[in-house]
């Protein structure tokens, strides 16, 4: 069986976009761009300008300075939306706070009739806030200044797409000294989809170790150590809590409950 990918050797795209606001079926898309990774190297840049077809509210010019002279001539979303999804492919997407561009993007996509994106994700927000917990800020700008980062222009999508891809870089270094290396344990810890079929697979497991009672060896990142840890443990029952599914289990060595993150544990074996 060929070895599970590494996260530094996945195609990555990194994206962002500008808005002429906040809500996707109210708003509209100015700036998407994008930049491919491979095996840690910048390969390919897509961006441009879009024209929004409504006027660029003074609120959001404030922020990203694009105007309404400046989309005037760019195209609509329909016409560079294949070149776009041309370029991501099959591609893992990255982005900060990524579910909010994935709204728009997606809702644009339906709006002319074409399917919602399904490919992997991962947020570098949610891996900044895990990560690093206690921080005064998790902004981009933040964690740019946090890690003493190079930067462009905020709030401009490329320049954005390119911080984000530096500040995941520098979380992957730390957590790839943690020996979290897999590209589906980012995808499991950080994103989704696409993790369905490993994360059935771990489920049954653990359903068949509760039910017959098996001893489990548990490889786990923990965000309060932020390190990897592995655990023997008798598994009792599986419990929601916060919008997340733990799974409350028996220390053997030291006879005590502790409870997993599902999401977090990143192999799982029967003694």
């Amino acid at each position: 069986m060929k070895p599970e990918q590494e996260i530094g050797k996945a195609t990555l795209v990194f994206f962002d976009l500008e808005t002429t606001g906040l809500v996707s079926r109210r708003d509209a898309i100015c700036e998407i761009s994008a930049i491919k990774v491979q095996a840690g190297n910048i390969k390919a840049k897509f961006d441009t300008l879009l024209n929004p077809r409504q006027p660029i509210p003074p609120a959001a010019y404030k922020i990203h300075n694009i105007s309404d002279e400046d989309v005037k001539k760019a195209p609509y979303f329909e016409e560079v939306i294949d070149s776009f999804l041309h370029f991501i492919n099959r591609s893992t997407i990255l982005g900060y706070n990524v579910l909010f561009d994935l709204s728009f993007l997606n809702y644009n996509l339906q709006r002319i009739r074409y399917p919602r994106l399904q490919l992997p994700f991962i947020d570098v927000l949610t891996m900044a806030r895990r990560i690093f917990p206690g921080l005064k800020s998790y902004n981009l700008q933040s964690m740019v200044n946090y890690f003493n980062l190079k930067s462009g222009r905020f709030h401009r999508a490329l320049d954005d797409a390119q911080a984000t891809y530096r500040v995941f870089s520098k979380i992957v270094s730390f957590l790839e000294e943690k020996g979290v290396r897999k590209h589906s344990d980012y995808i499991r810890m950080f994103g989704g989809i696409r993790q369905r079929r490993k994360y059935d697979s771990q489920q049954a497991l653990i359903d068949e170790a509760i039910r017959l009672k098996l001893k489990l060896r548990i490889k786990y990142f923990s965000h309060y150590r932020r390190e990897v840890i592995e655990r023997v443990v008798m598994p009792l029952a599986q419990r929601n809590r916060q919008r997340a599914v733990y799974l409350e289990s028996r220390w053997i060595y030291k006879d005590t409950v502790i409870s997993f993150k599902l999401n977090n544990i990143l192999d799982i074996k029967v003694v």
